[in-house]
């Protein structure tokens, strides 16, 4: 191979080679954000949404119904990247333990790495009543404080126990 054509080789793959270093740089970087969001949104649950939501179920209790927070820190991992989880699972009182966790009132926040968003899931079904579906929605994690988790468990309660 004359010289000339060896450097223009080398500088080909040169190029190359700094073309999918950086793509592996970016993807590290976007992993390294998916992680630090995972564990802001982790932080948020411990400091905000269980707290809340505990208050809320301290308060249903003691009226009778059966109330459970679930905690969910590694769901769906994709690409080693968690999805935390926190739900407000509510079994109405003297609701027959038949039903399913599918077929009672829940609250969800749901972290959303990819996007950088928080998602909120309502089921809105009550036994042997039928229910409206709920929902789910999208906000930036700014959005999700203690009074946005607050209206978001009375929503749930309204369209839920309120209409009973």
């Amino acid at each position: 191979m004359a010289e000339a054509d060896t450097r223009d080789l080398d500088a080909i793959l040169a190029h190359y080679d700094a073309k999918l270093a950086e793509k592996h740089s970016a993807a590290q970087r976007e992993k390294d954000a998916q992680l630090a969001f995972a564990e802001a949104f982790d932080t948020l649950c411990a400091d905000v949404l269980q707290p809340r939501f505990a208050a809320f179920q301290s308060r249903l209790e003691a009226v009778g119904h059966t109330v459970a927070i679930r905690r969910e820190v590694g769901r769906e991992a994709r690409d080693g990247i968690p999805r935390p989880a926190i739900y407000l699972d509510i079994v109405p009182k003297e609701t027959p333990r038949s039903h399913s966790r599918t077929e009672l009132p829940s609250l969800g926040f749901i972290c959303e790495p990819q996007t950088r968003t928080v998602a909120v899931m309502k089921r809105c079904a009550m036994p042997s009543g039928g229910g409206l579906g709920g929902g789910r929605e999208e906000f930036s994690i700014e959005a999700v404080t203690a009074a946005f988790c607050d209206e978001h468990v009375l929503d749930l309660l309204r369209r839920t126990l309120g209409r009973a």
